[in-house]
């Protein structure tokens, strides 16, 4: 038993037996996205905010998938941009409704679950992938067909999940990039 989960179902002592079972639920919920829409109709600053974010996103569009490609023996600046492209793509589809960032994230998700790994010599590399999946999967979950969900699920149970609860090497190995 992993994470207080048999068979795919929370146990009553895991600190998954709480969580909600409709989607997104990590950091937000559907009504945050409702509110924000709400909100930036009579907040200038929420709108300007939100204004930015949209170009911002509009700026990555049009830019091919992030490639697993190592600077020295780290991952992290891929696992960054998957994370920044995937979560300004995620807000941006839950804010607007442009399907044109709902695609984008999906795009650059599914690119990344293929990769071979993730680094799992490097916490961070892993960690950072696995919340970019995570967050993108979640906040989309109700856009992706199943066979995306699977995809994704499958790339974070193996790809992130499975390498940080049974590391490779030493812990001051998969530590010792924290700080750097």
């Amino acid at each position: 038993m992993a994470w207080g989960v048999v068979e795919g179902r929370a146990t009553e002592d895991s600190p998954l037996a709480g969580l909600k079972k409709e989607h997104p639920r990590l950091l937000v919920d559907a009504g945050t996205w409702e509110s924000l829409r709400q909100q930036r109709q009579d907040d200038q600053r929420l709108d300007q905010l939100l204004g930015r974010l949209e170009e911002l996103g509009r700026l990555e569009l049009g830019k091919p998938p992030m490639a697993y490609e190592k600077r020295g023996r780290r991952l992290l600046s891929v696992s960054r941009m998957v994370l920044r492209r995937v979560l300004l793509w995620s807000l941006n589809y839950r804010i607007t409704g442009d399907k044109v960032f709902l695609q984008a994230s999906e795009k650059e998700m599914l690119n990344a679950a293929g990769f071979a790994d993730w680094n799992p010599n490097h916490f961070l590399d892993t960690a950072e992938m696995t919340a970019a999946l995570a967050l993108g999967y979640d906040w989309l979950y109700d856009e992706l067909d199943p066979a995306t969900r699977q995809a994704l699920v499958t790339a974070i149970k193996e790809k992130g999940l499975k390498s940080l609860t049974e590391p490779k090497g030493s812990v001051s190995n998969q530590m010792g990039g924290v700080n750097s």
